[in-house]
């Protein structure tokens, strides 16, 4: 969570300016139609990695580097 104590915004360009390390982004990664099928559908084209798989990387990656990764698919 980013918090105006701990993170200053700079409009000029568009970034934050982080202060303390108990700053974080919240990501949301939205996957769209058919993403579900990753690792089942076709796997000598598209691979054999499951979407599930992915989010856990991208929760992992997130995590690792001080921010928490939501991920959610549609179709």
């Amino acid at each position: 969570m980013i918090t105006r104590q701990a993170c200053v915004y700079n409009p000029a360009l568009g970034t934050y300016h982080f202060n303390t390390e108990s700053c974080m982004a919240h990501l949301l990664v939205l996957n769209g139609p058919n993403l579900n099928l990753l690792g089942k559908r076709e796997p000598g084209h598209y691979g054999t990695q499951t979407l599930d798989q992915i989010h856990q990387h991208l929760q992992q990656l997130a995590t690792a580097q001080g921010h928490q990764c939501d991920c959610f698919q549609s179709n």
